[in-house]
């Protein structure tokens, strides 16, 4: 292993983490892996974004400047990417509609974390069971219906843009209370039950 080994790799990657190029370089001496990691850092071949967590780095064509991937870019590779995570509380409750607000901390939730954890100035949170393309919409709703209550909501039809949510992307109902009454609180369940009422009362 020497410089250009990582190099190569950190080109071919462009985010990654230590634990994923240990393992897929079959690295054995982590004391001098971990040295050269740094003079790497130093010589801006390699963005270091905190322990652990890695990006490369390149010029600008026409500017003598370094870049590397924002911090909103490594969270998207490392925890979102594959279905394994979905952006939660007020950025989901803004995307789908519910809320004009936005707000200052990013909120992710994701198969990657056992526990509340802060990478890059995001929020990783736990997922109440393993998230996959199968189920990632009906536990996006789940996330709105349990941060309603305490998100600023600024709609004055909510159940309306959450049963078009559930409509376009075709989320069961018989799921969402399957996972609500499992995982979620009695107010989560008596919001799925609001939703299907919205429903049947509205249908065409």
């Amino acid at each position: 292993m020497n410089k250009k080994t990582i190099i190569d790799y950190a080109c071919l990657n462009r985010i990654f983490t230590t634990e994923q190029i240990v393992k897929d370089l079959n690295i054995d001496n982590k004391s001098y892996f971990n040295t050269v990691m740094a003079r790497l850092c130093n010589d801006n071949y390699i963005h270091r974004y905190e322990k652990g967590i890695y990006g490369i780095c390149f010029k600008g064509k026409y500017i003598k400047q370094m870049f590397y991937p924002s911090e909103d870019e490594v969270i998207n590779y490392l925890y979102l990417r594959d279905s394994e995570g979905f952006e939660a509380g007020a950025e989901l409750i803004r995307k789908i509609g519910l809320s004009s607000w936005m707000s200052n901390k990013r909120y992710v939730i994701t198969n990657k974390v056992k526990e509340k954890t802060i990478k890059c100035n995001c929020v990783l949170l736990p997922s109440p069971i393993i998230i996959d393309k199968e189920n990632i919409n009906t536990l996006r709703i789940l996330n709105v219906l349990d941060n309603m209550d305490i998100l600023a909501v600024d709609t004055t039809e909510p159940y309306k843009i959450i049963c078009n949510f559930i409509k376009e992307k075709r989320v069961d109902y018989n799921k969402l209370f399957e996972l609500g009454e499992k995982y979620y609180s009695k107010s989560v369940v008596l919001k799925i039950y609001e939703a299907a009422k919205w429903e049947v009362c509205h249908a065409t």
